[in-house]
């Protein structure tokens, strides 16, 4: 019979999780992921399998807590347009108050997406979630009149989400909040 685990798993996972987006994959060594989590080696291998595995582990973590709770105006009810305005206004604030972080999951697509499939499916499962909650919104404004009719939401939505990518990875090259500010208008001028 297996021995319960003498740590808290989701504890070990958020210190994990920060090592990773402060680090990335590459820069973040075994020894950096044992001091964070305060676990020995074995009980994170006995636990995630490798390293590969707590990354990924950390990754569906962000995408379920931290990277949701970014697009939580878009499933909100009231004016379409308002709400993706707020999520909009809502990037360009947190990385004004936390420059250089970013998101985790913009820079694990950009690090591991080109080689871990693992990673990669996870980041197209985001940008088409993102992409649907936006291309939703995009639907109700065109039907209240605000967005024009013809226009195709579908590429819409697609175009809001790259520009949300676009955003987060200028935030971790700490951008300045005017710069910040223009590009996220440029990409709601689609929406006119």
């Amino acid at each position: 019979m297996a021995r319960p685990l003498s740590f808290d798993p989701d504890a070990a996972l958020d210190a994990a999780m920060r090592t990773f987006w402060q680090r990335g994959y590459a820069g973040a060594s075994i020894q950096d992921l044992t001091d964070a989590t305060g676990l020995s080696r074995s009980s994170l291998y006995n636990t995630w399998g490798d390293k590969l595995g707590l990354y990924i582990a950390a990754l569906d973590r962000y995408r379920r807590r931290d990277g949701a709770h970014a697009f939580l105006p878009l499933l909100r009810g009231g004016d379409p347009l308002d709400r993706i305005r707020a999520v909009f206004d809502a990037l360009v604030d947190d990385a004004t108050e936390a420059p250089g972080r970013g998101c985790f999951m913009v820079g694990a697509t950009a690090e591991r997406g080109p080689d871990c499939d693992a990673t990669r499916l996870r980041a197209r499962d985001a940008l088409s979630a993102l992409a649907q909650s936006f291309e939703g919104a995009v639907r109700e404004a065109q039907d209240r009149g605000d967005v024009p009719a013809d226009r195709d939401a579908e590429a819409l939505g697609h175009g809001l989400a790259a520009a949300v990518y676009g955003l987060r990875t200028l935030a971790r090259a700490r951008v300045p909040r005017e710069s910040l500010e223009l590009a996220a208008s440029g990409a709601l001028a689609a929406l006119r």
